[in-house]
């Protein structure tokens, strides 16, 4: 096992753990964060403080018992990408509308840093468990 994948292990400890800042502690100043395209919070934000601010200190505090659960994880170390596969799991705080949706992530780093990551998710489905059931789910329901 490379460093790297203990680095990406390490940072959903972290997550679980509820440690913000321990989850990018190897993220790079100039590394890139994207969420998936049309999902409720989809955006690319560049640097652990633009992460923190409008990953997990905006879409994340939505939710009650937010949790993303590794389940198997795969690395390219020619390549220097480690990818996570699981799932979301928690609670809308204002829908109370529970959610679990299967999602994958790509890390790639550069001297041993993390430069990019790239979420993997059904937005559809994230997109039912934030919006009130009075609506009928998102965008594409």
């Amino acid at each position: 096992m490379s460093g790297n994948l203990e680095k990406i292990k390490r940072s959903y400890a972290c997550s679980a753990a509820g440690d913000l800042p321990g989850i990018l502690q190897d993220f790079s100043e100039e590394g890139v964060w994207t969420d998936m395209a049309g999902g409720p919070h989809s955006g690319r934000f560049t640097g652990p403080k633009e992460v923190l601010k409008h990953v997990f200190g905006g879409s994340i505090g939505e939710w009650d018992r937010f949790a993303c659960v590794p389940e198997e994880y795969f690395e390219d170390v020619d390549r220097n990408v480690v990818v996570m596969v699981g799932h979301y799991e928690g609670i809308h705080r204002i829908t109370r509308r529970s959610m679990w949706v299967r999602t994958a992530h790509l890390w790639r780093f550069e001297g041993g840093r993390i430069v990019s990551y790239e979420q993997f998710a059904d937005t559809k489905l994230l997109w039912d468990a934030v919006t009130p059931a009075a609506e009928g789910g998102g965008p594409h329901a």
